[in-house]
Formats: C-alpha cells, sequence, structure tokens
C-alpha cells in the first residue's frame, strides 16, 4: 500500500484514489475522470449512449477487492448509497484483467475508469456512468507537511500537466 510506503520512506509520493483517512497523509486532488461501465458486448444496456446508476439495480457486479483498491471500492460505495442502488457483487478482484474475462464470460460488469474508453477489448462494450457528478478522483498523496523539494516540484509538474491535458 503507497501509505504504509510513504510511511518508510520507500517513496515520497504516491498517485492513489482517495478517501485515505490516516493521520500524517495529505492528499492533493489532481484529476476527476468520468466512471465507464464496462459489460459484455450482447448486455441489455450496451445499446445506451450512457448508463444511468439506477437502471444498474439488479445487476451482478465485479469489484476490485477493498484491500486492493480501498480508493475505488469507497467512491463506488458512495455512488451506490447516494443512488439508492444495492449491488450485487458476484466477485471481488485483485487485477483489472480478472475483472475484464469474468465481464467477458458474462459473470456480471464491471466500473472501469474514463482513461479506457479507447481501450478496445473484442466481446466488452464501455458506456459512460451518468452519475450526477459522481467521478473518479485521483490524487498525490504525501506525508503532512512535505511540500518542499520533490514532493512540491512534482505536485506543481503534476497539477500543470494535468491542466495541459484537460485543455486539449
Amino acid at each position: 500500500m503507497q501509505t504504509a510506503a510513504l510511511r518508510r520512506g520507500e517513496i515520497d509520493a504516491g498517485l492513489l484514489l482517495p478517501p485515505v483517512h490516516e493521520d500524517g497523509i495529505q492528499l492533493d486532488r489532481l484529476w476527476r475522470k468520468d466512471w465507464l461501465v464496462a459489460m459484455p458486448a450482447g448486455h441489455r444496456l450496451a445499446d445506451m449512449e450512457a448508463v444511468p446508476i439506477g437502471d444498474l439495480a439488479g445487476e451482478n457486479f465485479i469489484t476490485a477487492h477493498p484491500e486492493f483498491g480501498l480508493g475505488c471500492y469507497a467512491q463506488r460505495q458512495e455512488m451506490f448509497v447516494v443512488a439508492g442502488v444495492q449491488p450485487h457483487i458476484v466477485a471481488r478482484a485483485f487485477r483489472r484483467l480478472t475483472m475484464a474475462m469474468l465481464v467477458l464470460s458474462g459473470a456480471g460488469v464491471t466500473f472501469v475508469p474514463g482513461i479506457f474508453s479507447s481501450v478496445v477489448m473484442d466481446g466488452i462494450v464501455t458506456r459512460p456512468l451518468s452519475s450526477d457528478g459522481h467521478r473518479m478522483h485521483v490524487a498525490l498523496a504525501y506525508l503532512e507537511g512535505d511540500l518542499q523539494g520533490i514532493v512540491g516540484q512534482f505536485l506543481r509538474i503534476a497539477s500543470a500537466t494535468v491542466a495541459a491535458f484537460q485543455a486539449r
């Protein structure tokens, strides 16, 4: 886990999905990206332009394992709670490729970051999640008060890079 590596001094900063509720760890949000719903090509929602989260009620879900992707897990849970949807989780995986293979097999659907919109996998389609403002958040994590030197420089470069990328 990146926060443990920060505390041990193995890394100076890490990119992760909030939330992180640990004393001494500072988070600076870098960017937000839409979530996509990944589903088998023949799925009942595959022809939709965007999928409302309420339309996912009753679907089988494949999710990131909470130990692997705690931020992803927490962000997904928050979306479901706000929408009043109780997900039916059929599998938890440690790797996105495992999640994709389970989707391809027809076991269920999953959320993937919007950056995957240009990734093509035969038999799987992705559609934007229309989630009333819920987006995937990515943050820079570092030890609290450590904005001097390399961490501060990395944050400035990362923020400028994200701003330039979003302006395109």
